[in-house]
């Protein structure tokens, strides 16, 4: 077994794990299941997944971990795991089963599927809304206020949600970093938020520099030009500075 990729189980049906990264150390740390090993990979970068995970919504989470800890890298030159621990020492992901009181729940349509404000070291993410949703009566739509189920956790809502807590940690210089260059939306591909304040839009930046820096662009064919320029150089002159300062408030 120990000749092939550790993605590859052995005959006894447990899992061999790999470092997320592929230059990483392996482990003989034996699973049972796909959810152990991402655990087991998500602790590698401080992570503790708490609650009732499933395995495609964890899946999803380590992706962003995955994904932010190498945009760390780019700018550090540390390894991504020790990059992203520098940064957020340990950090808890729990899972709710319950629904998120959505305080922009007015907004038709609107949703809440994570928070980071609760604490630097939590970020809760919900299996349901407190929103509105429509339904049709008598052929006309009204919006209905109650629980709305919340689609899978993605990679993006993770970055989108671990940079809240990246501007918290560095004394939210990534707001001041929206409102130095006047940010707005313009060239956002992967926003996570409607709002245009500067705390989700710099989070909504940092989704856009993540998936530039872990993705190759024929996955993404959006990028196959790279991202929107202005945005990058943004990040590329600032970016440095706001991690350096999440690694000192530590």
């Amino acid at each position: 077994m120990k000749n092939n990729p550790l993605r590859y189980t052995d005959p006894s049906g447990h899992y061999n794990i790999k470092g997320p990264e592929s230059n990483e150390k392996t482990t003989d740390h034996l699973c049972l299941d796909q959810k152990c090993v991402l655990n087991y990979q998500l602790k590698m970068y401080g992570v503790s997944a708490k609650g009732n995970w499933s395995t495609k919504n964890l899946k999803g989470a380590k992706e962003g971990v995955r994904a932010l800890a190498k945009t760390f890298s780019a700018y550090n030159g540390k390894a991504a795991t020790k990059a992203f621990r520098d940064v957020y020492g340990s950090i808890t992901f729990q899972w709710e089963d319950g629904a998120c009181d959505n305080p922009g729940g007015n907004d038709p349509g609107s949703s809440c599927y994570a928070d980071a404000y609760l604490s630097p070291g939590t970020i809760r993410f919900w299996a349901k809304s407190m929103g509105n949703s429509p339904v049709y009566v008598d052929g006309e739509i009204i919006y209905e206020y109650g629980e709305i189920p919340n689609p899978p956790v993605t990679a993006y809502l993770a970055i989108h949600e671990l940079s809240h807590v990246l501007d918290l940690l560095s004394g939210r210089l990534g707001e001041a970093l929206v409102q130095k260059y006047d940010i707005d939306r313009t060239g956002l591909h992967y926003s996570q938020s409607r709002e245009d304040t500067d705390r989700e839009i710099f989070a909504d930046v940092m989704v856009e520099e993540a998936v530039f820096r872990a993705y190759p662009p024929d996955k993404y064919p959006t990028y196959s030009n790279g991202v929107d320029q202005t945005t990058q150089v943004y990040l590329t002159t600032d970016l440095g500075d706001i991690i350096s300062a999440a690694e000192t408030y530590r």
